[in-house]
């Protein structure tokens, strides 16, 4: 198991040779997908019943979803990306489309 979280994590960090990691916010941008991917997994643990939406099958989707730290933590990365100005040579996105 440890070889496959030391290869997931290897690609994942290989993929950053391409950002501009000079640039604040592609600084803030890794450290907040970082932080909430690593955090929300176990503000739910701690908080069974966070969730409440109505329903017990899309409660227990959110949960599920919401406890992968690397899908939070990559969502979060890709809504930041987009949503966060920035120049083009910092950008993720823009330098990976060239």
């Amino acid at each position: 198991m440890h070889k496959f979280i030391n290869h997931s994590t290897g690609v994942a960090v290989t993929t950053l040779e391409h950002v501009d990691m000079n640039a604040s916010r592609n600084q803030v941008i890794l450290g907040s997908s970082v932080m909430i991917g690593l955090m929300m997994p176990i503000y739910l643990k701690a908080n069974p019943g966070a969730i409440q939406t109505g329903s017990d099958l899309i409660n227990e989707m959110f949960t599920v979803l919401l406890s992968t730290a690397m899908l939070v933590g990559g969502a979060t990365a890709c809504i930041l990306d987009n949503i966060l100005p920035g120049i083009e040579e910092a950008c993720f996105s823009e330098t990976t489309n060239k």
